[in-house]
């Protein structure tokens, strides 16, 4: 689950990436405790966030199925009964991810 968390988090600051003209980055925070695993990425943004609640919807221009991976990646802290935040702050992306013991 902890591969499926960052390869779909990484796969889309990897897009947002390429949509940027300035610096490029990826940056990602963890620590873990015995029982609780904090989790942060960071990339550069372009524009505003569309968001569906607490979801951040996908921008990506394809007639096929997008926003796949984040919904994965909301299936597994659920499983986990998780809690994440997703935010814009000083023209980044922030993902964040804070889940209690996934054994």
């Amino acid at each position: 689950d902890c591969c499926v968390l960052l390869s779909n988090l990484l796969d889309n600051a990897i897009e947002a990436n390429s949509k940027v003209n300035d610096e490029r980055y990826i940056t990602l925070l963890s620590n873990q405790t015995e029982n609780l695993l904090y989790m942060e990425m960071r990339n550069p943004s372009t524009g505003d966030l569309q968001k569906d609640g607490h979801r951040i919807l996908s921008t990506k221009k394809t007639d096929a199925p997008s926003g796949i991976g984040l919904e994965n990646v909301y299936a597994i802290i659920k499983k986990y009964r998780g809690e994440y935040q997703i935010f814009k702050e000083n023209e980044e992306f922030v993902f964040q991810i804070l889940l209690p013991d996934m054994h």
